[in-house]
């Protein structure tokens, strides 16, 4: 060996130390990771809420639209002219009237 065998614990606990340090790191980097999906997954779940009532109000507006187009079809009684009520056009009501 390069070390020597004097040298070899002290190296096996420094390799050991150190892969500890390594295992709670990579620990701590799982919890994090695991924390910040859960945040994202309820702003996911927030933004499909807010997806849904999104889609409700188009909905909405959609069957008023439609409903604003069956009333435009529909015919619409028309008010009386005023040449339909008065047989005399307005020129032949003065030239009677004078």
């Amino acid at each position: 060996m390069f070390f020597g065998t004097d040298k070899l614990p002290e190296m096996v606990r420094s390799f050991s130390r150190g892969m500890n340090q390594m295992k709670s790191a990579t620990t701590e980097l799982q919890k994090e990771i695991q924390s910040s999906a859960a945040e994202i997954q309820r702003d996911i779940n927030a933004a499909g809420a807010l997806d849904d009532l999104k889609e409700g109000a188009e909905n909405l507006q959609k069957r008023i639209m439609e409903g604003a187009s069956l009333e435009e079809t529909e015919p619409i009684a028309e008010e009386p002219k005023a040449e339909e009520n008065n047989p005399l056009t307005p020129d032949e009501s003065l030239k009677r009237e004078g």
